[in-house]
């Protein structure tokens, strides 16, 4: 029986509209009822996520059976004894794995079980000494097989094998963050965008903002993913794609995009998933390959690199006659929006893209004009609010971890209008720290961009990439498609 497209669009919206009114009763919620409020607001997204796909989806696999009481009172005398073992209070571990004390306090208790992201952060205190092996009835992080790793091919200076993914020599993670305590001890500045996800503590903070969060979820169930999907394939000629996710995340929004395309009929989706944080990449890719491991013409890698270096690693991006495909790059979440010079990075690390070559962008539109900041800072959702508390624990986890004599942290936003990409402004998350043996210091430590889409698309024309597809969501939000012009670097000259 074949389902009529309009009924089933109606029930979308309708469990859109569910998940908007538990996301408003889940703002009044206790802090410590949070994490449950956000599994049943999954729950809705998965619907439709199932809706999206017409019906066609199985449920997704779950991490696991709950565990019962015997086992969360296990599991929470374990990391009680673990922690007064390492000498820690439950407000010292409650700010070393940035939770908060009741989290801590209920999970030692066995009065609410852990959710994977606190598992995680726990986890992730080395003092602890805990493993995945600790977590009773858990199945842990999947299996670090190589579940889809691309098979053998002739290609030049043999960049693919049957490994998963690669380190390149360029990326030194240690000698990152060395720099990074280095510059924290400073007299303040602009911190690289990539520092917040560098060591495993921030890649956790991250991810439970991306998780659990009721307003990442709810941001990332509207995107349009499939509509997507059936755009990129209406591009051009159907051929197998090679889909590079540029700074992939926890990889979630990548395998649903590959996931679409394979339903919308690619013939084959080959996804490369890259990403300077070690912790966030070996996360996306052990998720795509799940998520990826029952379709036979999906494929999954990832490459651990900062992507302003590809031109380094041209190799990546050719073609064969033996072995012809379509590249689609894309930045989904707030990749695009985290780039210090947006027009740079798409002319000089891009150079490999050749006519018919797609580019998919996730854009958050200004809420006023540039020159009327004072409309913005009252406009603005996220400026208007203040710094949220999620934020404001994922951001000053690398000062509290290498500023030294640190007594205090306090975040406030400052606008930017003078941006590279016309009509665009900049929302700078500024550190005040103090410190018992010096003045108050200042550090930028991430950044928000909108964009005026119509000043964008005429940016993206200048240097090749034409648009041809919108796809708005979520008010102020949208997905746009572009293609790469064969007079694109000729134009850009004139």
């Amino acid at each position: 029986m074949t389902l009529d497209p309009e009924q089933l669009q109606t029930t979308r919206q309708q469990a859109l509209d569910l998940a908007d009114q538990l996301h408003a009763l889940a703002a009044k919620a206790l802090p410590e009822d949070q994490t449950t409020w956000a599994e049943y607001v999954g729950s809705i997204q998965e619907v439709v996520h199932f809706l999206e796909a017409d019906g066609s989806r199985p449920l997704p696999k779950r991490a696991g059976s709950p565990l019962t009481k015997a086992q969360l009172q296990q599991f929470g005398k374990l990391l009680r004894d673990r922690r007064n073992a390492a000498g820690l209070s439950r407000l010292q571990l409650a700010r070393r794995a940035k939770l908060s004390d009741a989290t801590i306090k209920f999970a030692e208790t066995a009065r609410q079980p852990p959710s994977r992201a606190t598992l995680i952060r726990l986890i992730g205190v080395s003092e602890l000494k805990l493993g995945w092996a600790d977590v009773p009835g858990q199945l842990g992080p999947p299996a670090a097989e190589p579940v889809n790793a691309p098979r053998p091919q002739a290609h030049p200076v043999g960049l693919r094998s049957q490994l998963n993914c690669w380190l390149t020599p360029s990326c030194d993670s240690l000698g990152a963050i060395t720099e990074l305590a280095r510059f924290l001890n400073g007299a303040g500045g602009h911190v690289e965008q990539s520092n917040a996800y560098l060591d495993h503590a921030s890649a956790a903070a991250y991810l439970g903002i991306c998780q659990n969060s009721i307003a990442a979820t709810g941001l990332r169930s509207q995107m349009p993913l499939a509509q997507a999907a059936k755009q990129i394939l209406a591009a051009g000629t159907p051929m197998a794609l090679q889909v590079f996710a540029l700074g992939a995340g926890d990889g979630v929004l990548e395998a649903r995009l590959a996931q679409h395309l394979l339903e919308a009929q690619a013939p084959r989706v080959e996804l490369c998933l890259l990403d300077i944080s070690q912790p966030l990449l070996q996360c996306a890719y052990r998720h795509a390959a799940d998520a990826l491991s029952h379709v036979a013409n999906g494929q999954v890698w990832g490459i651990q690199c900062d992507f302003h270096h590809l031109p380094l690693y041209a190799e990546l991006f050719e073609t064969t006659p033996a072995r012809p495909h379509r590249r689609l790059f894309c930045m989904l979440g707030g990749t695009l929006a985290n780039l210090d010079q947006e027009p740079r990075f798409l002319r000089q690390s891009l150079l490999k893209c050749e006519e018919g070559d797609l580019l998919l962008l996730d854009v958050q539109s200004i809420s006023s004009a540039c020159d009327h900041p004072d409309d913005i800072k009252r406009r603005d959702k996220l400026f208007a609010a203040g710094m949220p508390p999620q934020y404001a624990a994922w951001l000053s986890g690398p000062l509290w971890r290498h500023c030294k004599e640190i007594t205090g942290v306090e975040f406030n936003w400052k606008l930017d209008v003078y941006c590279p990409v016309p009509g665009s402004y900049a929302l700078h998350a500024i550190a005040t720290v103090s410190s018992s043996q010096r003045a108050d210091r200042h550090f930028s430590m991430f950044r928000f961009t909108r964009y005026d889409p119509r000043k964008l698309t005429e940016c993206l024309s200048t240097i090749g990439w034409e648009e041809i597809s919108a796809m708005p969501y979520a008010g102020e939000h949208s997905l746009r498609l572009y293609r790469r012009r064969a007079d694109g670097a000729s134009r850009e000259a004139r």
